[in-house]
């Protein structure tokens, strides 16, 4: 965002040059990207992180920021503005049908004004910060928004049919924009409209139909405050990230509607002439400022730091925060503009920042040396991991976080878990499963023809019966899926496939295919899914996604997925292990390929090899699966590897050679469709 130095220096008229401005930015604040001359002014280019956009992507925001920083007052000009008699609300009708999506409306109506060109100096303004001159009237809403935050809209009064309504758009309505642009909307945009049709998307665009031109005499100003989630959600649908939306997207302060609308009356009257009607048309009302408790001894504990409590009001004072000494603690009154502190660990960072990080002496740990953990865990989580990469799947790595869009897949009966300060709209739960962070992977990569992804990683949800410790609210799983441009029937059998093999590669032969949970018809095929289960437990799920679930991530084409509890397919494969003595003799290795049909089973196999090997066979592993063109049709390839070892002597080849002969026989013995190959 862009930041002008000459209006930053109106509010703190002994501010620093503009190098050492970007310097104490940088150390207390906000990261400073470039610091550009721009005719007579200095701007600068600033990194304003979504927490902060609420307070500080306006310019009294800023300078209130160098104030705390240089300890020097913030001299903001109070306006005045004279009322006529008539009153706004006798003119302006203000019907709010989505109050979820629009909290609070405002508006105020100026009668008479003069539309012309902006004063040099407001295009100066203005063009300090990229925005381009449009005219006096519409420049001061765009003054106001990069002064205090809040966007504003100013309406034609007279082109208004019957009074504003904010509503949802109806499916497939159309609305031109002020650059005449049209876009088609649907049933969950949120739009600002007359009788007639929309007149504004709503926290977005202005409308073509009530654009203020210099024909315009009556003005109606709108100052509101919309739903977060609404605003990004349609903002990414038509492409349209605006300076409102990037505002309006992250929450702001309900009540700057009043304030602003004020300060553009004011301002308009000033520039533009007219009558300013009595009164505000208000749908809401102003939140009441949040107080939260600071401990003295926790904040120098997590800081490292011993600032005094004289020295914690100090600051937090000369942050503009209400300040009252309890007994035992600091009870601080947060601004409401100050979205972003909502508990004791933020105001902690904010004595941090102010105190300088800086100055904060780097102390070597203490180290505390503890058990090491089960390190077979450990080592079974990278083995399932190459196991599922050998099967051609690619890892990804998602964020734990997960939208509306990715919670609707959640089937469990746990509760789940929302965060109290999302960076954005669309992390704001913890996600349940992994099935939507892979459906997303995959969304990504549709420009291939076909695609394969796992990811290992957390899920969370909250139990119903009370926890000890927040690591129950964690479970760990693994989910592998399959993107295709054609897909056919088998491709979720094949998928059943890749499961099996998995099971089988860990010795695990009890697991079997069963009818899968009703709770999952929303998320999978109703005929092309399965729960997965051993004789004691169910470990997962796979399946086709549902056509529904598909559209939800634009996915055009077929995906299927399976995902599995890691804890019981450890537990699972823990219940094969088995336990004896090292042999201090060296071992034999001879590899066996079998061609053998589609339904045969690795574990089926396992058995007559293990079986008749006897005791010299130490060990038995399936190294590949092969299905190709060039085998039979109907057929696949297993190769195994085959371990012999003897407690008390080295082998030697004639005895193996001779155990390896009869396997061989007996395996082409027992079926006569299996043929040893090689």
């Amino acid at each position: 965002m862009k930041f002008s130095y000459t209006w930053l220096k109106e509010y703190i008229p002994s501010l620093p040059p503009p190098k050492k401005v970007a310097e104490l930015l940088l150390m207390y604040s906000f990261e400073v990207e470039s610091v550009e001359k721009k005719g007579r002014d200095t701007v600068f280019s600033i990194d304003i992180l979504p927490n902060r956009i609420a307070d500080a992507s306006g310019h009294r925001g800023v300078a209130g920021e160098l104030s705390a920083i240089l300890q020097k007052p913030c001299k903001v000009p109070k306006r005045s503005f004279k009322e006529a008699a008539e009153s706004t609300t006798a003119f302006v009708h203000i019907d709010v049908r989505d109050t979820q999506g629009c909290p609070r409306y405002a508006a105020r109506m100026l009668k008479d004004v003069h539309v012309a060109e902006a004063p040099a100096w407001l295009q100066e303004r203005l063009g300090a910060c990229g925005i381009k001159s449009i005219n006096n009237v519409v420049d001061v809403a765009n003054y106001v928004m990069l002064d205090m935050v809040q966007p504003l809209h100013v309406f034609d009064a007279d082109k208004i049919g019957g009074g504003i309504i904010v509503r949802r758009a109806v499916s497939g309505e159309k609305f031109v924009s002020l650059d005449g642009e049209t876009y088609t909307l649907d049933s969950r945009d949120l739009v600002i409209a007359d009788n007639k049709g929309p007149l504004a998307l709503a926290g977005i665009k202005g409308g073509k139909c009530a654009e203020v031109n210099e024909e315009t005499k009556n003005i109606i100003i709108e100052s509101a405050n919309f739903d977060p989630e609404s605003i990004e959600r349609t903002a990414k649908k038509v492409n349209l990230l605006t300076d409102a939306a990037v505002r309006f997207r992250v929450g702001i302060d309900p009540n700057l509607t009043v304030l602003a609308i004020n300060e553009a009356a004011s301002l308009i009257q000033e520039i533009a002439g007219g009558r300013l009607l009595r009164g505000i048309v208000d749908t809401g009302k102003n939140t009441p400022a949040r107080t939260i408790g600071i401990h003295k001894e926790k904040a120098n504990s997590v800081l490292g730091i011993s600032l005094s409590e004289k020295e914690m009001v100090a600051i937090f004072k000369r942050l503009g925060f209400g300040v009252t000494r309890q007994k035992e603690y600091i009870q601080v009154r947060i601004p409401s503009i100050r979205v972003d502190l909502q508990g004791e660990e933020d105001l902690i960072e904010e004595l941090a920042r102010m105190y300088g990080f800086f100055n904060i002496k780097p102390v070597a740990p203490r180290i505390t040396f503890m058990e090491v953990g089960d390190t077979r865990r450990e080592k079974f989580r990278e083995r399932v991991r190459e196991r599922v990469a050998a099967f051609g799947y690619s890892e990804v790595y998602s964020y734990a976080f997960a939208g509306e869009r990715e919670m609707s897949l959640y089937t469990g009966q746990a509760g789940v878990l929302s965060l109290l300060n999302p960076l954005r709209p669309d992390m704001k739960y913890l996600r349940a499963n992994l099935i939507g962070s892979l459906l997303s992977a995959l969304a990504k990569n549709q420009q291939q023809d076909a695609a394969r992804v796992f990811e290992a990683g957390n899920v969370f949800s909250r139990p119903a019966k009370s926890i000890r410790d927040t690591t129950e609210l964690e479970e760990e799983r693994i989910a592998f899926g399959f993107f295709t441009k054609d897909l056919h029937e088998s491709s979720y059998f094949e998928l059943k496939g890749v499961v099996s093999s998995l099971f089988e590669s860990f010795g695990i032969d009890d697991m079997y295919f069963d009818d899968a949970d009703p709770g999952s018809s929303n998320l999978f095929h109703p005929f092309r899914s399965a729960q997965i289960k051993t004789d004691t437990q169910t470990i997962g799920i796979v399946g086709e996604v549902h056509p529904r679930v598909r559209d939800l991530f634009g996915i055009r084409g077929g995906v299927g997925i399976a995902e599995l509890s890691f804890a019981k397919l450890f537990e699972a494969a823990s219940a094969e292990l088995r336990y004896q003595e090292i042999s201090k003799y060296p071992s034999v290795m001879r590899d066996v390929a079998l061609l053998v049909p589609m339904d045969t089973r690795v574990a089926e196999v396992e058995d007559i090899i293990e079986n008749t090997g006897g005791e010299l066979l130490a060990d038995t592993d399936i190294i590949d699966i092969y299905e190709g063109a060039e085998l039979p049709d109907g057929k696949k390839n297993f190769a195994f590897r085959l371990v012999f070892q003897s407690p008390d002597r080295t082998l030697k080849d004639e005895e193996v050679n001779a155990i390896v002969e009869k396997i061989t026989k007996t395996l082409e013995e027992t079926n006569e469709e299996w043929e040893v190959r090689g």
